[in-house]
């Protein structure tokens, strides 16, 4: 995968838009700087980002890889995707989710990579890790999922 990929947020065809619009009607900025990726600590939900957007925060206790695949490039994929949907475009994180998934989906297809190995795999540790997460960033930033509007940000204490 290049990195191209992982520095503009190219929404897969899968999960265009279907506003109902004009195709492409939504597009998303280049990001102006990459997250650094770090590792030291617990997270909820197995990632996300820094409240400043400049690290993306990966749960220590999540193997390196699944299924074979090296998973950090195609988290962040998800995540850059994700968060650009629900800052950029006002997206509900259920909507940001999904498409996310979708883009992760076809990241890891086009790596030459099963996505249901891949996928499988995550769901065991997403259960296994589920509301566990101890030792967290203090700047992590979290979507309110309640409700289809917009996310409201708060910073896990």
């Amino acid at each position: 995968m290049s990195k191209d990929l992982l520095e503009e947020v190219v929404l897969p065809k899968a999960a265009r838009c279907q506003c109902g619009r004009h195709a492409g009607h939504h597009t998303v900025e280049k990001r102006p700087v990459r997250a650094v990726i770090s590792r030291a600590f617990e997270v909820p939900e197995i990632a996300g980002y820094s409240m400043d957007g400049l690290t993306l925060y990966i749960d220590r206790r999540l193997p390196d890889r699944m299924a074979g695949v090296p998973i950090d490039r195609f988290l962040e994929v998800h995540e850059e995707v994700e968060k650009a949907l629900e800052d950029k475009l006002g997206f509900s994180y259920s909507h940001a989710h999904e498409i996310a998934t979708a883009a992760e989906r076809e990241a890891v297809e086009l790596a030459g990579f099963s996505w249901t190995d891949y996928d499988k795999e995550m769901q065991i540790w997403i259960k296994k890790l589920e509301g566990t997460a101890k030792d967290l960033p203090e700047d992590l930033e979290e979507p309110n999922k309640i409700g289809g509007k917009a996310p409201v940000y708060t910073t896990y204490k």
